[in-house]
């Protein structure tokens, strides 16, 4: 899809049935063209640098099977070129769960926002041991690398709400409780294994939490989203226990999800400005005459 002058996602949800990774092209505004190696197939490529890979829904029950999604059905709105609306619906591999992502993207002034209205159905009985580290909403990790630094709004994060984590790449990190008021994750500083030019070919990751509603067991559950990282991978969940998904439960997320920054970004203040425009001042509407 092309929203402004470049392409910015290449949606592929059958990907899903194979490696999970659906969103293989993510294209960031603030990264410069495809960068151009010596034979390599991609120079001179009219468009932008892309980020790393995107995971949505996976799960192990409490039985030990572990379950991805399948794509089902998909309906298109909007291909742009001002404006994009693709429903993606995906049921997943023990057919308990459907999930509903719509996928909105608009042109932007600064960074591409990939706006995500994700619906989760409970269509049968399903128990979670640890919800936290067994079920995983969305996750992510680098393209041809891994990400050495995580910024993020935390639940106890110092005077302007920010706090950063710095991993090795090897070491787990310790789980990361995010703030409830539209809290944002972001990885950056990607290190490749031989510090090749490949980097300059990544943007980063994040994303910005803009709302949510969480009904599990007749009850609304109000917990905080945490973040798990195994190796070099970031997951979101919940850090719920041991949970038994019911028919009738439900789970909605708005989310915006973005390829951000250049390689060499010492921090991650574009995600600072992105959560703060997007969730925090929004655009409002006054009205001189009439009504809004």
């Amino acid at each position: 899809m092309s929203i402004g002058t470049t392409e910015t996602s290449c949606i592929s949800p059958w990907y899903g049935a194979s490696d999970l990774w659906t969103l293989p092209d993510f294209r960031s505004q603030s990264m410069p063209y495809w960068y151009e190696l010596e034979g390599d197939a991609y120079s001179n490529q009219p468009q932008h640098t892309h980020a790393g890979y995107q995971y949505f829904l996976q799960y192990t029950d409490a039985e030990g099977n572990y379950n991805a999604t399948e794509n089902i059905s998909n309906v298109i709105d909007s291909s742009g070129p001002v404006y994009v609306d693709v429903d993606m619906t995906y049921i997943s591999d023990d057919g308990k769960i459907k999930v509903v992502y719509s996928h909105i993207e608009m042109p932007q002034e600064d960074e591409l926002r990939a706006y995500y209205e994700i619906e989760y159905e409970i269509l049968e009985e399903v128990t979670i041991k640890d919800f936290a580290n067994d079920f995983s909403f969305y996750s992510f990790e680098g393209y041809s690398g891994y990400y050495q630094k995580i910024g993020y709004w935390g639940e106890n994060g110092d005077a302007d709400g920010v706090v950063h984590a710095v991993t090795n790449g090897t070491a787990t990190p310790e789980k990361i409780v995010l703030g409830n008021v539209c809290p944002y994750v972001a990885l950056y500083d990607l290190k490749t294994a031989d510090n090749s030019s490949w980097k300059l070919n990544n943007a980063h990751l994040g994303i910005v939490i803009h709302d949510s509603d969480i009904v599990i067991g007749g009850k609304k559950i109000d917990n905080n989203f945490v973040m798990i990282g195994k190796e070099y991978l970031y997951s979101l969940s919940l850090d719920l226990g041991e949970v038994t998904l019911k028919p009738g439960d439900k789970i909605s997320i708005d989310m915006v999800i973005t390829p951000w920054g250049w390689y060499n970004s010492a921090d991650d203040t574009n995600m600072q400005t992105l959560r703060q425009n997007t969730c925090i001042d929004k655009l409002g509407v006054e009205v001189a005459d009439g009504k809004k």
